[in-house]
């Protein structure tokens, strides 16, 4: 006995989002610490931060990066915390 196999293609629209600041954030920190050739664990280590505070902010987990943090991933990368927002 043959079979026929019937498949059906849903096509799903997804709108493009803005950018939000988290992900402008996140890509700029990433532009400036692949420039360096910096490793995740060596900026953490140069921004004097945990490693898991790091990754949280790459993989968006959080809402919000405190300006604690943000300053100190700036001074590490050698830039303004404006920089890393715009």
């Amino acid at each position: 006995m043959e079979y026929e196999v019937l498949a059906i293609i849903y096509l799903h629209y997804v709108p493009i989002m803005a950018e939000t600041e988290i992900d402008k954030i996140v890509r700029n920190i990433e532009e400036r610490r692949k420039k360096r050739g910096w490793s995740v664990d060596k900026l953490s280590k140069e921004a004097q931060i945990s490693f898991s505070t790091l990754t949280k902010i790459r993989q968006k987990e959080v809402a919000d990066v405190r300006v604690s943090t943000l300053k100190a991933i700036a001074q590490a990368l050698e830039c303004s915390m404006d920089e890393l927002v715009e």
